[in-house]
């Protein structure tokens, strides 16, 4: 009796091969290890770009208070929670190439519209209404976002023997975007930009990042012994085979 080693399973067999995905030899691309790490770092960033944007929206209708800043943290990390969860089940189920692009496009417009939502809601003057509202916007980006880091760690991993590595480098690298997007948010960009600029330039960055995904994740890759563009062999470098 043999024992199958994990090194042996389907697509991840050590040549750096992919199986193909039609009949024409084509296979869809991995995720190399520098657009891995820069897609945790940007998702992770713009989790706390919303959180800190929508302290300072809500401060007009409900005060910047001790309260209202627990309850919009409180907020945020749920997204994070429920973001992560569903993420990596998800990820378990589908195909995380499928699900880059859609995650960060579906977030971008969250973002984006977030200001407008909670300014039109505040204008009722239902402090109620106007928490609802924020907690919405806040939701929705945080946990989409969130659920990037899981799927991009499933496209990371190419053995058992590596899982340790490939989650704690990943973790460390969304800390620490987490951390930039805080600093940046707070000492730059509240003190300096519009808050509804903030927003949409954060939708149109993920909105950029959504279409770079999409394109390098379902660009067919050039089958063995085939040529590539200097641009897919960047995109491709240190890629994991899966």
């Amino acid at each position: 009796m043999t024992t199958r080693r994990a090194s042996d399973a389907p697509g991840q067999d050590g040549s750096g091969s992919e199986p193909p995905d039609d009949a024409g030899g084509s296979v869809r691309p991995g995720l190399g290890h520098v657009a891995a790490a820069a897609l945790v770092f940007f998702a992770s960033a713009a989790v706390l770009v919303v959180e800190l944007v929508a302290l300072r929206l809500l401060a007009p209708y409900l005060g910047l208070t001790l309260e209202t800043n627990t309850l919009v943290i409180g907020i945020a990390l749920a997204a994070i929670a429920l973001g992560s969860w569903a993420g990596g089940r998800a990820a378990d189920r589908i195909d995380p190439r499928d699900a880059l692009a859609p995650l960060l496009g579906v977030s971008a417009i969250a973002a984006a519209a977030m200001p407008f939502v909670v300014r039109a809601v505040g204008m009722i003057g239902d402090a109620g209404l106007t928490l609802l509202a924020a907690a919405a916007t806040i939701m929705i980006p945080g946990a989409l976002l969130s659920a990037v880091t899981p799927m991009v760690t499933k496209l990371s991993l190419t053995s058992l023997s590596a899982t340790g590595s490939v989650v704690g480098k990943l973790s460390g690298i969304g800390t620490a975007g987490s951390i930039v997007g805080t600093v940046i948010t707070g000492f730059i960009l509240i003190s300096a930009v519009p808050v509804t600029g903030i927003m949409i330039g954060l939708g149109v960055a993920l909105l950029a990042a959504a279409a770079i995904v999409l394109a390098g994740l379902r660009r067919p890759q050039s089958p063995p012994g085939g040529r590539a563009s200097g641009a897919w062999r960047c995109w491709r470098r240190s890629a994991p085979a899966r």
